[in-house]
């Protein structure tokens, strides 16, 4: 499941914005739900917490993004961040609950154009 972070970043700039705000909206959706599946992996409580500490940071980027959406103050350079921080992590099973979630939030926007 390798996404590119610079090719899903151009895809997600490129969205009209309230595509944008809607996929953003169900990526951190989708989020709480890969943060519950870490939660009850059945591994140590150290590891799970490691993990869970850096989706909830993903998670925090994203509705960061959001709020300033929301306040009408959008920048759009952060959006690399964003992807980043959701898409460029190195522990493969942290990767592929965020990777999860981001194929399912964009499935749910592309379905809706």
């Amino acid at each position: 499941m390798d996404l590119d972070p610079v090719r899903e970043t151009d895809w997600l700039a490129n969205l009209p914005p309230i595509q944008r705000t809607r996929f953003l909206a169900s990526l951190s959706h989708k989020l709480t739900i890969a943060i519950r599946v870490l939660v009850h992996s059945e591994v140590s409580a150290t590891q799970a917490l490691e993990w869970v500490r850096t989706l909830n940071e993903a998670h925090h980027r994203v509705a960061g993004y959001l709020q300033q959406v929301h306040e009408g103050n959008e920048r759009e350079s952060w959006l690399q961040d964003v992807v980043n921080r959701v898409l460029a992590e190195t522990d493969p099973t942290v990767c592929h609950q965020a990777s999860q979630a981001w194929h399912a939030a964009r499935s749910g926007v592309q379905g809706s154009a």
